[in-house]
């Protein structure tokens, strides 16, 4: 009987073993089976859908007619225009502009939005062509106007103002693009007709220049702003007004106060501070220094000219608009974006140019001509402090400007087509058909090999500057003793090249003249011819 117990209760493991056995297969089976679902759901729903481009044209189409063509409010918020006026444009850029329909795209759906990216130029120079028709001739103000607004105004064409439109450019160009108020921005002069209606944009300008030289630039332009004689163009009011207030007796009667006569000297010791104070790099700021740094030069001054009494104000800081103003007119005769023929001689420190050339530039540029016959020492110091943020205007352009170059282009292309073409019908009968494929395939890589080595160039370029702007700053503690190691180095040739001057002389002074710095730059900033006479006193007086 106890046997039989035992037995039983084996049989009874060997059931319930049996049970869990089956029991955990199944749930094995369900759960790759669950695992099955989801991936095949998951192949479903990610699975590449095959595009049909008839059917994605008609798609597009209907949604741009629902978008634009269903109800003025919904064309407005998309394109800032009412539709009557989106067709007159659509037309216009068919008719005159020479924008044409694509298989996949019409006229109407090459705008903002995804599309743009790849007709973007085309949309752009089609919209220049326009320029004849967008851009009203003026007349002038009538002598019986009647209008309350304009009637004071005989022989008016219009008014020209200055406006900021704000843009994103790279790092190193802020500071050429950053406004008195501190947007980065671009600086564009309208005219209008009296019924506000353009007449003439100028766009490109950077946001720091001012608005004469945004308008001294539109009139000395090849296809600038042209106002026959006897006409006016009426400008902003409050800039006559603050001309007037600028000339007012309580200034004149400051400026003769505070008026003081600089010596050749004392300029020299100035602009050597500044460019001490430059290099040191604590008060350095866009296009110039910041705030707080007269006081700087004032002390600076004081230490190498102690009896000179000059001060912060007004006496540095009119002295220094006087100087940056005879730089700035050199700097946009030599650098400038439409003056070439002007060069700077070095040896004599002047501005070189033909006398047609002279000529040309000084009927726009009155303040121009006291430099033909006039010497300016400090070129090169002034523009290693402000060259760098120096507006230049060199993507200002006009709507003429930017059809010149379409053409130019334009000529380039059909003339290297038609060589192309010549080439190839030349080759085409010892050329093997079957190597067309391969050499497109390897030019196509070339390029984008070509592209990715400017992109690294002009990344190493970048990272070359920043780190010579870094070694700058790093050896900016030093004031200018590089500058004057350099001087060092030309002073032997400088003192050889002066004809009378003794050996022993020469040598007395290539051992002196280093021991004092100023001295020095004086030296320099003379003419050839007199350098003789300014050795013989110095060796007399040190």
């Amino acid at each position: 009987m106890a046997r039989l117990g035992i037995i039983r209760n084996a049989e009874r493991r060997k059931r319930i073993v049996a049970v869990l056995t089956i029991w955990l297969e199944m749930c094995v089976v369900v759960s790759w089976f669950l695992i099955f679902l989801s991936t095949t759901s998951s192949l479903h729903t990610y699975r590449p859908r095959i595009r049909s481009y008839s059917l994605d044209f008609y798609a597009k189409r209907d949604y741009v007619r629902r978008l634009l063509h269903d109800s003025d409010e919904s064309c407005i918020s998309q394109l800032r225009m009412n539709r009557a006026a989106f067709f007159k444009l659509c037309e216009m850029l068919k008719n005159i502009g020479g924008l044409k329909s694509t298989r996949n795209m019409l006229i109407d759906e090459q705008r903002s939005g995804e599309t743009i990216s790849r007709h973007f130029h085309n949309v752009l120079n089609a919209v220049m062509h326009l320029q004849d028709h967008l851009f009203k001739k003026p007349e002038p103000i009538p002598t019986n106007s009647t209008d309350n607004r304009w009637k004071w105004f005989k022989n008016c064409l219009g008014a020209l103002d200055g406006t900021y439109i704000k843009v994103k450019v790279p790092l190193a160009d802020k500071p050429r693009y950053r406004t008195r108020k501190g947007d980065i921005a671009t600086n564009m002069l309208g005219v209008c007709t009296p019924n506000l209606q353009f007449v003439y944009v100028l766009p490109g300008w950077e946001g720091s220049v001012a608005d004469s030289r945004v308008l001294r630039d539109a009139i000395t332009r090849r296809h600038g702003l042209k106002v026959p004689n006897g006409k006016l163009s009426y400008n902003n009011r409050k800039k006559q007004m603050s001309r007037n207030a600028s000339t007012s007796p309580v200034d004149s009667q400051t400026s003769k106060r505070t008026n003081r006569k600089w010596s050749f000297e004392e300029d020299v010791v100035l602009v050597s501070c500044m460019v001490d104070l430059h290099n040191m790099g604590t008060h350095n700021a866009d296009t110039g220094f910041k705030a707080g740094y007269l006081l700087e030069l004032e002390r600076m001054v004081g230490k190498k000219l102690p009896s000179a009494n000059i001060k912060a104000k007004p006496h540095i800081e009119s002295r220094i608009k006087t100087l940056k103003k005879d730089w700035s007119i050199i700097f946009d005769m030599v650098q400038g974006n439409c003056t070439s023929g002007f060069g700077w001689d070095s040896q004599k420190n002047m501005v070189t140019a033909e006398d047609a050339v002279w000529e040309s530039y000084i009927t726009s540029h009155k303040d121009a001509a006291q430099f033909r016959t006039r010497s300016f020492c400090f070129y090169n110091e002034l523009s290693h402090i402000y060259a760098k943020d120096r507006a230049t205007g060199q993507d200002a352009q006009t709507a003429a400007d930017i059809l010149e170059d379409i053409a130019l282009e334009e000529n380039v292309e059909i003339n290297e087509g038609t060589e192309h073409e010549n080439q190839f019908e030349l080759g085409s009968d010892d050329m093997d058909i079957s190597s067309r494929v391969p050499q497109t395939s390897t030019s196509s890589r070339r390029k984008r090999k070509a592209s990715e080595i400017d992109e690294s160039i002009s990344a190493a370029t970048l990272l070359g500057d920043k780190l010579y702007e870094i070694a700058d700053k790093l050896s900016d503690s030093i004031g200018s003793e590089r500058v004057l190691q350099q001087k060092v180095q030309e002073l032997y040739g400088a003192l050889g090249e002066i004809e009378g001057l003794a050996a022993d002389e020469m040598h007395i002074a290539l051992s002196k003249i280093p021991d004092h710095p100023t001295q020095m730059l004086v030296f320099f900033s003379l003419p050839p011819s007199q350098r003789l006479g300014w050795v013989q006193r110095f060796l007399t007086t040190h």
